[in-house]
């Protein structure tokens, strides 16, 4: 992770995000589907260095995290850390308003059914995920893509350039959505 840690602080990457969540006043950060984070070449170990670094930088904020295939090795790290662990597998997390989730490179049946569980609740919300701008989800089997659709054009949507962050496929195709409204 420290390799992972000092690549994010390197790469103008916390900032960037920084300025385009100044007016969202964030409370949490919350993780779905981050995967392994305890090699070197883990994408998970730059990923979660992104929003801990990110919960560091907006004053403080509290993490939860949330994996099913998370190794104990794992686990003990994020309790050092004192990162709070969502055990459960399921995704009916009752979102609170300015909460920032991230769910990168995640399943796109982890963000239907989020959005179907917390489509009454939201009220302000920014996601770090996939680009699905770039994305023909009527291709895709079992995935209902009117919520996700609505939900991005419903929301303003950063891509995350190239440039910012370029060491690694860990933020490929990877972009910042703020939502304007309820869905």
């Amino acid at each position: 992770m420290k390799k992972s840690e000092v690549s994010i602080k390197n790469s103008g990457l916390v900032e960037w995000l920084s300025d385009r969540l100044e007016d969202f006043e964030p409370k949490k950060i919350v993780i779905l589907g981050n995967g392994h984070f305890d090699g070197p070449l883990e994408p998970g170990a730059e990923q979660l260095a992104l929003f801990l670094e990110l919960a560091k930088e907006m004053g403080g904020l509290d993490v939860v995290f949330q994996d099913p295939v998370i190794t104990e090795t794992e686990k003990s790290w994020l309790k050092s850390r004192k990162i709070d662990i969502r055990p459960e597998s399921d995704l009916e997390i009752l979102i609170e308003k300015n909460t920032i989730i991230g769910i990168i490179h995640g399943e796109h049946e982890i963000l239907e059914q989020f959005l179907e569980f917390n489509s009454k609740n939201f009220e302000k919300i920014a996601l770090l995920g996939n680009n699905y701008g770039s994305i023909n989800l009527a291709l895709m089997k079992n995935i209902d893509d009117s919520k996700i659709q609505r939900f991005f054009e419903d929301s303003d949507v950063f891509l995350i350039p190239p440039k910012i962050w370029d060491q690694s496929n860990a933020f490929s195709d990877t972009c910042l959505v703020k939502m304007r409204k309820n869905l």
